[in-house]
């Protein structure tokens, strides 16, 4: 029900500034179609605020909600590990990814585009839009939704073992990708079905979540209008901000998007004088409020005048995704960087060498020549240093993983421990601190030999089993 309702809502709004010539929503307009105003536009309906700061978002992650919708290969605002942070601290994300994408924290996605040769599932004949009728059963967000209308859309190919994860929409069999493509020819997908959107819940925390889909076109203002996309869009937005989320950032193509503002109603033209009253009849006289269906008709007849679906579709299969006029300018002028550079290079060539260089001696060196040479003697240190407190940690603590050591320590912090001295519990606490945040850059042959010094003498005379409270 308050899927409908929000969708309604936004429909409600549409039509009420669809008649103004300088309104930002303005289906008649290209461009317009291409954008994700509506969608977020669902997510201020929904109680959240604008947050543009992405360093205040992750630092309250239990309030706030990210969203990354189109092309990240230039998203420079924040690292994927401080997603990952955010995710396992109870935040909610939301990846929308337009190309290829490839994460440990999350998974894989492979860019397609997906086609398919059966014309019932061909979206006004293209075969590279395909009607999506295969949803995960007993889910909230696709309870109810029975067709989903994809554009140009790729696939889930692997999902991160760190998350448990909920497959929502799958594409149909008999799917090829040009992504597996062999001497220019389509191959099909590999048997089972791929997922097109999944949702992944965090094994850290109760409330942390990521939706990852690999077609963000589904949200984009030209295609929410198609079968139950709008729907599918409510619900994800409704997931999304539960758990009384307050604000949420949103990145377009790695662009952080500000507030979405409606422009006010056109004032009307003075009322002409009253005219005389009809003589009273039987009729009640106030009509009766329309039902939800009949809203959603006129909402689509509307949206009909304003802009033609089928011109919408086609813009939208031709637009070249994830290409700007930047783009093209610097595919331009590095091509003719390449070619003077490789002009340059094929002129020298041809010039005769006025004096032939002489070759030096060189002398052969031995494999731990060449390691030394490689890595230095303080990062052959740290790396020592961090496998002996690890073997340490284990033999002290009795336990294998780093979140038992992070209890011990913790344990060890707050509790006394009558059988140490001050200074044997702190060798211990660096010890294990050095096994779990990691050793110095720039440590020392004589400070690694007196670590294991310490470590040997704690492990003679005491070697206890540490219990986790």
């Amino acid at each position: 029900m308050q899927r409908i309702w929000l969708s309604t809502l936004l429909l409600c709004l549409i039509l009420q500034h669809s008649a103004g010539a300088q309104t930002p929503i303005d289906a008649a307009n290209p461009e317009w179609n291409f954008r994700y105003d509506l969608f977020q536009l669902l997510l201020q309906q929904s109680g959240l605020r604008t947050e543009k700061n992405i360093v205040a978002a992750i630092a309250a992650p239990r309030d706030s909600v990210i969203v990354l919708i189109g092309n990240m290969d230039r998203m420079k605002v924040t690292d994927r590990t401080d997603l990952r942070n955010f995710v396992d601290r109870g935040g909610k994300l939301m990846l929308a990814i337009d190309g290829s994408f490839r994460s440990a924290d999350f998974g894989s996605i492979l860019p397609g585009p997906a086609k398919t040769s059966v014309p019932e599932l061909q979206f006004q004949g293209y075969d590279d839009c395909i009607r999506i009728t295969d949803f995960a059963k007993n889910q909230p967000i696709t309870d109810g939704i029975t067709e989903v209308v994809t554009n140009r859309t790729g696939w889930i190919e692997s999902q991160s073992k760190r998350m448990t994860w909920d497959d929502l929409l799958f594409l149909p069999d008999n799917i090829s990708g040009l992504s597996l493509q062999k001497n220019n020819r389509s191959l099909p997908l590999p048997l089972g079905k791929k997922p097109l959107l999944s949702i992944g819940y965090s094994q850290r925390s109760d409330d942390g979540l990521v939706v990852l889909c690999a077609d963000p076109s589904m949200f984009s203002n030209g295609m929410l209008w198609y079968a139950n996309n709008i729907e599918l869009a409510a619900a994800i937005v409704n997931e999304l901000a539960s758990e009384n989320r307050r604000s949420f950032t949103m990145f377009v193509d790695g662009k952080v998007q500000s507030q979405f503002t409606l422009p006010p109603p056109e004032k009307s033209m003075p009322s002409p004088p009253p005219t005389p009253s009809p003589p009273p009849s039987s009729l009640p006289s106030e009509p009766t409020s329309p039902r939800i269906d009949s809203l959603l008709q006129v909402a689509n007849a509307a949206i009909k005048e304003v802009a033609d679906p089928k011109l919408i579709n086609e813009q939208l299969r031709n637009q070249p995704r994830g290409m700007s006029l930047e783009d093209y300018s610097r595919w331009v002028w590095g091509t003719l960087a390449l070619l003077a550079v490789g002009l340059t290079l094929w002129q020298l060539c041809r010039r005769s060498t006025w004096f032939a260089p002489f070759a030096s001696t060189r002398r052969m060196k031995t494999a731990r020549d060449m390691l030394n040479a490689s890595r230095p003697f303080d990062l052959q240190n740290k790396i020592a240093s961090e496998a002996l407190a690890r073997e340490f940690c284990r033999l002290w603590s009795g336990r294998e993983t780093e979140f038992e050591w992070r209890a011990y320590l913790d344990h060890l912090k707050h509790s006394g421990e009558d059988r140490l001295s001050p200074r044997e519990k702190a060798t211990v606490e660096s010890i294990m601190a050095i096994a779990i945040f990691g050793g110095k850059s720039t440590m020392g042959d004589v400070e690694l030999e007196q670590l294991g010094r310490s470590m040997s003498d704690l492990l003679s005379r005491f070697r206890p089993v540490a219990e986790l409270v």
